[in-house]
């Protein structure tokens, strides 16, 4: 239980009683990764539930993507600000790891914000069926944060981090095999606890598919770019994965939903 608090309180602004110590190191708390995003999913579809039973579609989608952005605090849409400024920078590995560490937002980091919300933002609405929301759409909202937060350990697992200091070490020293191994499992099993609440509950998968290729795509950038994963290249492939979730779902069922 002291695991997931420390990960709800790593990863959310969700608030969670005070520990008398604060020793919950990664560890703990990285294996219940994917179990906070299905909590921030079923928040976040209720949100979607609530704001579409009562908004035009515009408006509810972009109630959704406000409270999706809030309950993280804007954590990783920071991360994926910061890792556009320097990932996409024509400098050396050196320099574009200054760069991340910037608090600066530069041209690539607003212009990949602005894309990022948008294609988010486009493909909510294109789901959308009527009002209230359709069960296909609540599955893949709260599909979509668990995978993202699976992604985070995958790359863990899989990528060196960019240096001996910092949140990247950190997180590469702690992560397990379990770890990965509890991340398959969720990504695996909870799209078929929810073909209970949606017959298109299957198209998870191939999501999920969808988002293992492109972590794997991203990974190997980052690595090329930068040397490894820092805090905010995890912060990114979130991002990332969910958004492939959103779009894969978009793509193949859309307002069919």
């Amino acid at each position: 239980m002291r695991g997931l608090l420390a990960a709800l309180r790593f990863l959310t602004i969700i608030p969670v009683p005070p520990f008398e110590d604060d020793r919950i190191g990664f560890p703990a708390a990285i294996v219940y990764f994917p179990l906070v995003g299905i909590i921030l999913g079923v928040l976040i579809s209720g949100t979607n539930l609530l704001a579409g039973a009562i908004l035009p579609r515009f408006l509810a989608a972009t109630a959704t993507i406000a409270v999706w952005i809030g309950l993280t605090g804007a954590l990783h849409l920071d991360g994926f600000v910061d890792s556009a400024d320097g990932l996409l920078s024509a400098r050396s590995p050196e320099a574009r790891r200054r760069i991340m560490k910037d608090v600066a937002v530069g041209s690539f980091g607003a212009v990949a914000l602005v894309l990022l919300v948008l294609a988010k933002f486009s493909a909510i609405v294109d789901m959308y069926a009527g009002s209230p929301p359709t069960a296909g759409f609540v599955v893949t909202l709260i599909c979509a944060p668990a995978v993202g937060r699976a992604s985070m350990i995958y790359a863990m697992i899989r990528f060196p981090a960019a240096k001996d200091s910092g949140l990247g070490s950190r997180a590469k020293e702690s992560v397990r095999p379990l770890h990965l191994q509890v991340a398959g499992a969720t990504c695996a099993l909870l799209p078929l606890l929810l073909l209970t609440v949606s017959a298109n509950a299957w198209l998870m998968y191939v999501a999920v598919a969808a988002s293992l290729l492109i972590a794997e795509i991203f990974g190997r950038f980052v690595v090329r770019r930068v040397g490894g994963f820092s805090g905010d290249t995890y912060g990114a492939m979130c991002e990332i994965v969910e958004l492939v979730v959103l779009a894969t779902s978009a793509a193949f069922i859309g307002s069919r939903v």
